[in-house]
């Protein structure tokens, strides 16, 4: 649940739903035993969301290609992140 972003408490209030009486002392020191474990699968549910929205954005309708080239050119180019400063090149 960690992994998922849930709060000590959230978890510690499961688990407590579930039978299992735990403080949140005890789920912070077990989360903090196993860290490492759940920064990775926390690396692996980011990249497997990333990948499930590129190719979500390859399926969509909108996506489709037009005859119109221009309309996707300034598309792409106002949707990039950030701002324009860091896009400028020099």
């Amino acid at each position: 649940m960690r992994a998922k972003y849930a709060t000590y408490d959230t978890i510690t209030e499961s688990l407590n739903k579930c039978g299992v009486k735990v403080s949140e002392a005890s789920v912070r020191r077990f989360c903090r035993m196993y860290y490492s474990e759940i920064k990775r699968l926390q690396g692996e549910t980011n990249r497997k969301r990333r990948e499930g929205a590129s190719s979500q954005d390859s399926t969509s309708p909108s996506k489709t290609p037009s005859s119109d080239s221009s309309k996707q050119s300034s598309f792409s180019e106002t949707a990039k992140p950030g701002p324009k400063i860091a896009r400028e090149d020099f």
